[in-house]
């Protein structure tokens, strides 16, 4: 999940490596598609395909639980962590 000016994205990572909650990344957020992303917390280059785009915090926790179930769908509340502050 990548928290943007225009809202929440889903982006999949196939690498063995995968970002951390609170890294900077830099890439375009803003279509569909399979790209490279720079994260800037480690000075790494991955590949990630994203899926979703723009969508609201709500959303996001849903398309969460559909790409990534987490104790079963509705089990579990998520909770992400607000970067603005």
């Amino acid at each position: 999940m990548v928290e943007t000016n225009y809202g929440y994205n889903v982006v999949k990572s196939y690498a063995v490596y995968k970002p951390f909650e609170g890294d900077i990344l830099y890439g375009n957020f803003s279509f569909a598609g399979t790209r490279d992303i720079y994260n800037r917390t480690t000075g790494r280059i991955f590949t990630g395909t994203l899926t979703d785009y723009w969508l609201s915090y709500s959303q996001a926790q849903d398309a969460l639980d559909y790409y990534c179930p987490k104790g079963g769908k509705g089990t579990v509340k998520r909770e992400f962590k607000n970067m603005a502050q």
